[in-house]
């Protein structure tokens, strides 16, 4: 990595890198999403950036494949925009719906909970199931159909993480089915039909036009050390 000033601003140049992670599983996946072993080269490479950036208490919260860069030779990948990083410390300070992109949004975030360097965890994991699969794993049109689609596969969020949210998310997203003095259960409340919006298009859809060479040319880099 280099730096310099231009009129004074701090210009810094960093590795020349092929495409992000969403224009790869486009050309390379053709709908299908990538091989295992470069899901698996990936991901070490992800896990030691998170690693990086909880050992100095930073929260990325942007983790998506546009913001994962593969590198010239398609043997790796770097975490990029790091517009939208905070330190823990800031966290308290921000609670937004739109903290990270609806996809790759942690239930606590959805739930307005507390939350730290944990969110991004739950990023990747929706991003490595993406980047195998080659399609969105909680395609959510809206918030609340975030979350329907998070319990749809996953179940309901524990009860106390529940009863921790603020009372307006809380009574978005779930009522009471029974309550002990010890104990609340909960469960979904499904979005009423007339208040459902129309699903925009997954920026992650799949170009048919792909050629088959793309996918061979992935796959002739060996990247498993």
């Amino acid at each position: 990595m280099e730096q310099f000033e231009h009129e004074g601003h701090l210009a810094v140049v960093l590795q020349l890198m092929k495409c992000d992670l969403r224009m790869g599983l486009r050309k390379y996946g053709q709908g299908n999403g990538l091989p295992l072993p470069f899901v698996l080269t990936f991901a070490r490479d992800i896990f030691l950036a998170l690693r990086a950036l909880r050992s100095i208490k930073v929260v990325h919260t942007d983790l998506k494949p546009d913001n994962l860069l593969i590198s010239l030779d398609r043997t790796c990948v770097k975490l990029s925009d790091f517009g939208s990083a905070m330190d823990t410390n800031q966290t308290a300070q921000v609670y937004t719906d739109y903290l990270q992109p609806r996809f790759y949004r942690a239930p606590e975030v959805i739930l307005g909970l507390t939350y730290g360097t944990e969110i991004d965890m739950w990023s990747l994991g929706c991003v490595l199931v993406e980047m195998h699969m080659g399609q969105p794993l909680f395609p959510g049109k809206c918030s609340h159909d975030q979350m329907g689609k998070i319990i749809e596969i996953l179940g309901l969020p524990p009860s106390y993480m529940v009863t921790k949210a603020p009372s307006k998310q809380r009574r978005q997203f779930f009522e009471v089915v029974s309550e002990t003095e010890d104990n609340i259960q909960y469960r979904f409340r499904p979005l009423p039909a007339n208040k459902s919006k129309s699903r925009s298009k997954s920026s992650s859809d799949s170009s048919s036009s792909s050629s088959s060479s793309d996918l061979s040319e992935l796959s002739s880099v060996a990247v498993v050390p």
